[in-house]
């Protein structure tokens, strides 16, 4: 009986005892964007990504039409998305996925294009023409129309 607790004791402070830090593992898949845009072509990839996500459904698509449609009441909803039905009501909670959607992606365009400008108004040994081009397009953007 001794020895299994001499050798509980021993387990448990080797256990508590082992290691001081913190395991700190970086995602090896992204990179910032001060790694990323280096030059005018690496900043109209990211421009790209720009466009890219406002590709979403929920941002270009037929969810903010036919969300706005149902909560002023040109359209009716005859499915079984309760979150449409809300809408519907003009009943919509905090917790409604649409709202959130309809939100949260623009803030992913909005958060690529601050990116974009950010990274690329402190690039040197670039055109300046197709600089401020690049930046005018992120600026321009940033500032679609939500309706």
């Amino acid at each position: 009986m001794r020895n299994y607790l001499f050798i509980y004791v021993l387990l448990t402070t080797l256990i508590f005892t082992g290691c001081d830090d913190e395991l700190q593992v970086a995602d090896p898949t992204t990179i910032g964007t001060d790694q990323f845009i280096t030059d005018m072509a690496t900043a109209q990839q990211a421009m790209d990504g720009v466009y890219d996500a406002m590709q979403s459904v929920y941002v270009q698509g037929a969810y903010p039409i036919m969300s706005l449609g149902l909560y002023a009441d040109e359209f009716s909803h005859s499915g079984s998305y309760t979150l449409f039905d809300e809408m519907v009501l003009n009943n919509v909670p905090a917790t409604n996925l649409a709202v959130t959607y309809f939100w949260s992606y623009r803030y992913v365009v909005i958060f690529r294009a601050n990116s974009v400008i950010n990274a690329t108004e402190v690039l040197t040994d670039v055109d300046e023409t197709a600089k401020n081009s690049i930046i005018a397009e992120a600026k321009r953007d940033t500032c679609f129309d939500v309706f």
